[in-house]
């Protein structure tokens, strides 16, 4: 069974590295890894970190934003 996206981009970042980038705690970047979705926040740095690391970003619904139709 393959890791969820949120998993893999996390394991190929490296928490270390996404929490300084991010300047956040492990513990937010755990509770993401439970919670299966990054915070919106934090879109623009994961999808930057991982063209630095020459991997494909995870999908924009894995990232907490609201749908178009959302009020």
């Amino acid at each position: 069974m393959s890791k969820h996206p949120v998993h893999q981009t996390i394991d190929q970042i490296g928490a270390e590295v996404l929490a300084q980038e991010l300047g956040v705690s492990e513990f937010s970047i755990r509770a993401a890894k439970r919670a299966r979705k990054f915070p919106a926040s934090w879109c623009d740095v994961v999808e930057q970190l991982c063209e630095e690391k020459d991997f494909p970003p995870p999908s924009r619904k894995f990232f907490g934003m609201r749908s178009r139709g959302a009020a």
